[in-house]
């Protein structure tokens, strides 16, 4: 937590911002993967491919 608060107080893109990006993206990832493991891909459409 230290390194979040000194990245904070030196400006420019802070950590924290970093992992509000990230975040979001990796769980898509986990939920594609896990999909992935039981034969179903979520497409951008919403529909279901695979089984």
């Amino acid at each position: 937590m230290v390194a979040l608060n000194v990245a904070m107080h030196g400006g420019g893109r802070t950590i924290a911002e970093c992992l509000t990006e990230v975040l979001p993206r990796l769980r898509e990832a986990a939920a594609c993967t896990a999909a992935g493991r039981f034969g179903r891909v979520r497409l951008p459409g919403g529909r279901l491919r695979g089984r």
